[in-house]
C-alpha cells in the first residue's frame, strides 16, 4: 500500500478528459498529499516540452521552467501514478524535490 494521494483536478475526472491530456502532453495541479504535507505537482511529456521550448526559441527566449514540474513519457493516472511512487521509493521522500503548499504560501510576496 502506497502512503501518498493523489487528488486530480475535477476537469481530468472523465476517461474523455483523460485522453484529451493525453494528447496535449501535460496537465497542472494534481495534489499530492504525502506525510502531512500537499505537493501541487505539474506533469509534462517530452514531447511537449520540446514544443515549447522550440516556441520559446522562435520568440527569442532562453528558457522553460515550471514550478514542480516532472517529465514523463506521456499524460495517463497510471504513468503519473507510477512516477510518484517512484520518486517517493527513490528518494524517501518528496520535500527535497519539490515545494510544499505551506512553503508556497510563507515565499509568496502577494500574501
Amino acid at each position: 500500500m502506497d502512503d501518498f494521494n493523489i487528488k486530480y483536478p475535477e476537469y481530468f475526472e472523465t476517461i474523455q478528459d483523460e485522453n484529451e491530456f493525453f494528447y496535449k502532453g501535460f496537465i497542472n495541479d494534481i495534489e499530492v498529499f504525502y506525510k502531512g504535507e500537499t505537493y501541487v505537482l505539474n506533469f509534462f511529456s517530452l514531447s511537449r516540452i520540446e514544443q515549447e521550448f522550440k516556441s520559446i526559441l522562435e520568440f527569442g527566449g532562453l528558457c522553460f521552467f515550471e514550478r514542480n514540474l516532472i517529465i514523463v513519457k506521456d499524460i495517463t493516472r497510471d504513468t503519473i501514478y507510477n512516477s510518484i511512487k517512484y520518486i517517493v521509493n527513490t528518494f524517501g521522500d518528496l520535500k527535497h524535490n519539490f515545494i510544499n503548499l505551506s512553503e508556497q504560501s510563507k515565499n509568496n510576496p502577494c500574501k
